[in-house]
């Protein structure tokens, strides 16, 4: 992927709290990054359909759609930040550590 692609993407990030979010989850276009895999990484990859790689991180259960239960953790603080790309129609994102 080209770095104008990754520096778009970082650019465009934002941080959204889980109440913005939770709308998106009910329509099913939110995903989850989790563990050490990067937003970015997930972004470019969605951006080029590289569904390989997807599939691969889904296997690994560190990006996907959150759970119901996972969502009503959320719910608990619904203020929870979380950092996201949009990769229409999808919202991708990531628990914000700040």
């Amino acid at each position: 992927m080209t770095e104008n692609l990754r520096s778009k993407l970082f650019k465009e990030q934002d941080k959204l709290p889980w109440k913005e979010l939770a709308r998106h989850h009910a329509f099913g276009r939110l995903v989850l990054v989790k563990g050490k895999l990067d937003l970015l990484d997930v972004a470019e990859a969605m951006a080029a359909d590289n569904t390989p790689k997807i599939r691969s991180w889904m296997e690994e259960e560190v990006f996907g759609t959150p759970s119901d239960q996972e969502a009503k953790d959320f719910a608990i603080d619904p203020n929870k930040e979380f950092v996201v790309n949009i990769i229409s129609p999808f919202v991708i994102a990531k628990e914000s550590l700040s």
